[in-house]
């Protein structure tokens, strides 16, 4: 029988490899799909992305009341 801490820590690592599987999937399609969606221009398309995964990312730390 596992131990608790085993158990932790081994759900820890499989929802760190879902999320970074998930940022990995999105990132490389993130400007292209912006530039559709938006009608911008390709050289306006790193400001969109960026204000983007800024907002995600405090969005994440207000909610886990880490901010």
């Amino acid at each position: 029988m596992r131990s608790s801490k085993q158990s932790s820590l081994g759900f820890i690592f499989v929802t760190l490899l879902i999320d970074i599987m998930g940022w990995g999937l999105i990132i490389p399609v993130m400007a292209d799909l912006i530039a559709a969606l938006k009608g911008i221009p390709v050289n306006e398309e790193p400001l969109w992305c960026l204000f983007i995964i800024c907002i995600c990312r405090y969005s994440v730390s207000f909610c886990s009341g880490h901010g």
